[in-house]
């Protein structure tokens, strides 16, 4: 693994895994800003869709936080000791009231924040979108949807730069249109947005009850698209996989490479 530098980045999520993965590739972000958002599916929306939606909607809240913050920090330098706002502005973990994995307590080292990473993740079986369940009888459903089955995960990365607007999509392993391919490009005043969109196909195993009851008992399924996290003891279930690995964990390292490198940020 490569040293881990810190970045210009801000990661809006406050998903440990998505952290980690970062760090596999050598990047910490300077600030971590995690953003609520309602994650509902719209009526017959699609998952990539629904995915890329949510991906790009999580970097505008993050980007509007970013601006609040700095807006604080500039008013504090000019000796408004209120900063314009009182009580935790980072959206940060109370362990790090500042959001920054670096323990800097300003969250903007130099002012040099520039860049938003947002991830969504969704998993699909027989055409229907499983979010994250409500409670155990609904995460228990699902595990029962996709036990002995194949499903397909949906991964979508957005970095949000101050320059135009662009829109990209990863095309499915191995065919070149449908659902996961193609491109598409707009513009919008002043920000650079790029976003990859990655499907990867997941077989389960036959699941016992037991194993399911066991699973729910363990809580691992709580915040998860569908119910599950592969990074944990639901690997074991996982009888195949053709994909992204890390796009099932949360965040595509290969899309997201991609997207760093074209902001010289890697």
């Amino acid at each position: 693994m490569p040293a881990v530098c810190e970045a210009p980045l801000v990661l809006a999520s406050r998903s440990p895994q998505r952290l980690a993965l970062l760090a596999r590739l050598g990047m910490a972000p300077s600030l971590i800003l995690p953003v609520d958002i309602d994650e509902a599916a719209l009526r017959k929306e699609t998952a990539r869709a629904l995915v890329s939606r949510l991906a790009l909607a999580k970097a505008s809240a993050a980007r509007e936080q970013l601006g609040k913050r700095q807006a604080q920090s500039k008013s504090l330098a000019n000796g408004d000791p209120s900063g314009g706002k009182s009580g935790n502005p980072s959206g940060g973990k109370s362990g790090n009231p500042s959001g920054n994995p670096s323990g800097n307590p300003s969250g903007n080292p130099s002012g040099r924040i520039s860049h938003v990473l947002a991830a969504d993740t969704a998993v699909v079986c027989s055409r229907r979108i499983l979010g994250k369940p409500r409670n155990a009888q609904q995460a228990s459903e699902f595990l029962e949807m996709l036990s002995g089955r194949r499903h397909q995960v949906w991964s979508a990365v957005v970095l949000a730069s101050p320059k135009g607007w662009q829109e990209s999509s990863t095309q499915r392993d191995g065919e070149g249109g449908g659902e996961g391919g193609g491109k598409k490009t707009g513009r919008t005043a002043g920000e650079e947005t790029r976003i990859r969109v990655r499907m990867t196909r997941v077989a389960f195993k036959r699941l016992m009850q037991k194993e399911i009851e066991d699973y729910i008992a363990s809580k691992e399924w709580q915040g998860s698209a569908g119910a599950y996290r592969i990074q944990g003891f639901a690997e074991a279930f996982v009888r195949s996989l053709n994909g992204s690995y890390s796009a099932v964990v949360g965040l595509p390292l290969f899309e997201t490479r991609q997207l760093l490198v074209s902001q010289n940020l890697l």
